[in-house]
């Protein structure tokens, strides 16, 4: 019987565990609800097999592959139904999760639809590994209640605060304000730390419309990692923690340049001394 499959994954019996193989001939990976990262069509996959003795966070990170990876968390319930807990296509190629004691979860590996000419070639060599890692990177994000139109509508200024749980840079912050036909995103370069900062972004131009005086709603999506770069110098993962934030904000009128305020003229005084007239 062959290994790696749905039936009989290859056993994860101790962490850190490592692997590494080639999924090209391995049969198609099984069908699983919600599972959104990558072009996944049907394609090889490699499953692994991990039952949890305890309540605890696994982390399972792609090393180096020749093909583009999607790696998956699944938890697999007493029918054999199949649930995603998380996936990555990205550069990261890692995935985390917190696993049940008792439960079973099933770490996957297949082919994201871009590396495949047709299904017979798909997938290639890969090496895995499993781990339990670090604690991860909590960051606290709040919207101020209130934002500002700019530039006869065509730009909004919106603003809040964030704080991380640890000294660290942020992978990325990025902010979009939507109100009616009106559109605007960008990104803010932050650094995070333990005190509480602000965080402002001005100008966000808007591509579809105009805003105006009345609600608008505010998307934060953040990303927190122990560093700028992806992985460490020994090629581990910094385990990054994502943070999204929807909230509704109200917009002042338009910002308008004040009149200029006439100087204030003094009335004029007769400080010349007086004259006594001659007899």
């Amino acid at each position: 019987m062959a290994v790696g499959t749905i039936s009989n994954p290859i056993v994860i019996d101790r962490l850190p565990f490592r692997y590494s193989g080639n999924s090209q001939r391995s049969p198609q990976g099984p069908s699983v609800d919600e599972l959104d990262c990558g072009e996944v069509g049907p394609s090889h996959a490699v499953l692994f097999s991990f039952r949890a003795t305890e309540d605890m966070f696994v982390g399972a990170w792609i090393e180096s592959q020749n093909f583009y990876t999607v790696i998956s968390g699944l938890r697999q319930d007493s029918g054999g139904i199949l649930t995603n807990l998380m996936c990555d296509d990205g550069p990261e190629q890692t995935v985390r999760f917190h696993a049940d004691a008792g439960a079973t979860y099933l770490v996957m590996v297949t082919a994201d639809a871009r590396s495949q000419n047709d299904f017979d070639d798909s997938g290639g060599d890969f090496a895995l590994n499993v781990e339990v890692p670090p604690p991860p990177i909590e960051m606290h994000v709040d919207v101020d209640p209130n934002g500002v139109v700019l530039d006869g509508g065509s730009a909004v200024l919106v603003s809040g605060s964030f704080s991380c749980s640890a000294v660290h840079a942020l992978y990325a912050f990025h902010v979009a304000v939507h109100q009616g036909g009106a559109n605007a995103d960008g990104f803010v370069d932050l650094a995070c730390s333990t005190d509480e900062q602000r965080w402002v972004h001005e100008w966000l131009r808007s591509a579809t419309g105009l805003f105006g005086a009345g609600t608008a709603r505010v998307t934060v999506l953040a990303r927190v990692c122990a560093d700028v770069a992806i992985h460490n110098e020994d090629g581990r993962p910094y385990y990054c923690n994502h943070v999204s934030l929807d909230q509704s904000v109200a917009l002042g009128d338009f910002l308008k340049t004040p009149e200029p305020t006439p100087p204030v003229t003094p009335p004029i005084t007769d400080s010349s001394p007086a004259v006594t007239a001659s007899p």
